[in-house]
């Protein structure tokens, strides 16, 4: 009875305990939260002045320019890392904001400040032990490179000559992003509370952008997003990704392989025209790999992650030819004679020992099954031109996906659709998206410029208030920059032919299940 007693007592000082620690630990959220949206309102609040002294300036266009974008810039970049990053993305996002907004914030650079190195010091202690420094060594103090999430060290480790690439998540960055995200949130739900802003979804915009924060503040996605690009292109020497060294993989440090000679691929803008061109085919058909067979797509494609390198392994370019020929001749396109790359005569030397290194790949997007299969539809209706159609197969993929969501789930099909767009404005997105294909129709280049007609989609979506599907927007705009990138190095790159055959060979292993309806 005494022993039954002692435990009882035992519990309830337990329980007590307990209760008080969430108690703690809630407070000291709910602090954290108002100091964090208090900083953000004192940064924030000079707009309120600042716009309206427009009217009184003269050109309200150029006080625009010339006074309130500069602060604009200036007070994100003193906001931090999430909001640098957010408006990052949602500058890539020109369904939601129009594309003067998205054109100024897309200026907005990566400029998270490092953090010291005896920071540094404790995150490779917590992941390697107190005795990190005989395992693996930092070649220099001063970080070659900085982001938003984390810094890059180049050190070696212990008994191999190989230098290595240490990436260390800048410290208690769970913790700020934290408390960012939860003020971004409460913001957003102010803002869908009214009427003309809730077509827009601020909440789900947060959530999707949460999603993706989330995901990059532990280093072992990354480490499994490298390790999966790299098995899907083991057999494609053009394309290269760092690989991680396993026994160096943490949550909180990523050591990985080094690029000792790799160099921007906008660096190639200026040298010759067939490398250019062989550049920009590798990219383009690097994207469309990802996108249409693998469906894990590289999501922070900007020219900064694109580098260009010499090929480690040099691939043998009779097996090569050969497997390109196989390849046309099994989807009924010929192959006869020349080589794989679509282009007329052979390539140099020098051209042929470059390939494509894609950095960062802490943030992927990997559609469902479904979503990739609606994915499909749309630029199957894209290259038949029929825009009627392509709208509304963005508006049932949108209305898919908020079907998934558990607080939409009891407002019905009529509700769903409701949320995604009024019935008037869903008319008027589909039309419009038709207008953009009919005056196209006498073009034959429309797969070509495919990133302008995504961006005219997006601009539709932004003007209807149309909210589109996160995933297809996320892979509508990497499809878009790797076309930008590749437009620089050559205008007169032809998409149909660098992606055509991998969208036949996805298209015929969609059409040929059982359940699915096959078309010629």
């Amino acid at each position: 009875r005494r022993l039954l007693a002692l435990s009882e007592a035992q519990l309830r000082k337990n329980g007590l305990e307990q209760l008080l620690v969430r108690a703690w630990k809630w407070s000291n959220q709910t602090l954290r939260m108002w100091a964090r949206f208090v900083s953000l309102l004192a940064l924030s609040s000079p707009l309120a002045l600042l716009l309206p002294m427009g009217k009184y300036m003269g050109s309200h266009e150029k006080w625009e320019a010339e006074v309130v974008w500069p602060y604009v810039q200036w007070a994100i970049g003193c906001a931090g890392p999430t909001s640098i990053k957010l408006c990052q993305w949602v500058s890539t996002r020109d369904d939601l904001l129009p594309p003067l907004w998205c054109t100024r914030l897309a200026a907005l650079q990566d400029e998270a400040p490092t953090h010291s190195w005896a920071s540094t010091q404790k995150q490779l202690a917590l992941a390697f032990g107190m005795g990190w420094d005989q395992k693996i060594s930092v070649e220099d103090r001063t970080p070659v490179g900085s982001g938003c999430v984390a810094q890059v060290y180049k050190g070696y480790i212990k008994g191999r000559a190989e230098p290595v690439a240490i990436k260390v998540l800048h410290p208690h960055i769970n913790e700020s992003v934290g408390a960012d995200l939860d003020v971004l949130r409460s913001i957003a739900a102010f803002f869908e509370s009214f009427p003309k802003l809730k077509p827009l979804g601020p909440v789900a915009i947060v959530d999707d952008f949460r999603l993706r924060m989330v995901e990059q503040l532990d280093l072992r996605n990354e480490a499994s997003h490298l390790r999966r690009f790299i098995k899907n292109f083991e057999n494609d020497s053009d394309v290269e990704f760092p690989y991680p060294i396993d026994e160096y993989v943490h949550e909180k440090v990523l050591v990985e392989s080094f690029l000792t000679d790799a160099r921007p691929i906008l660096e190639y803008t200026g040298c010759d025209e067939e490398t250019k061109r062989r550049l920009a085919d590798i990219g383009l058909k690097a994207v469309m790999k990802m996108l249409l067979l693998d469906n894990l797509v590289h999501g922070d494609l900007h020219p900064g992650n694109v580098m260009v390198t010499k090929k480690k392994y040099a691939a043998a370019p009779e097996a090569k030819a050969q497997a390109a020929s196989s390849w046309l001749h099994w989807l009924g396109l010929g192959g006869g004679g020349g080589g794989g790359d679509g282009g007329g005569g052979a390539s140099t030397a020098a051209e042929d020992e470059l390939a494509l290194v894609f950095l960062d790949a802490g943030l992927v997007i990997e559609m469902d099954e479904a979503g990739h299969k609606n994915l499909f539809q749309v630029l199957n209706a894209f290259t038949q031109k029929d825009g009627y159609k392509a709208g509304q197969l963005v508006v049932e993929g949108a209305v898919a996906r908020a079907a998934k969501s558990k607080a939409a789930v009891a407002l019905g099909t009529t509700s769903l659709r409701d949320e995604i767009g009024s019935p008037i404005d869903i008319e008027k997105f589909c039309n419009g998206v038709d207008t953009v294909f009919r005056k196209a129709k006498a073009s034959e280049r429309l797969t070509v410029e495919l990133g302008a007609y995504i961006s005219q989609l997006f601009t539709l979506a932004c003007d209807h208030s149309v909210r589109l599907d996160p995933q297809f927007a996320s892979v509508a705009v990497a499809m878009r920059v790797m076309e930008g990138i590749a437009n620089r190095l050559n205008p007169d790159v032809d998409l149909v032919s660098v992606a055509g055959p991998m969208f036949l060979q996805g298209k015929w292993s969609s059409v040929t299940r059982p359940t699915d309806r096959i078309e010629k």
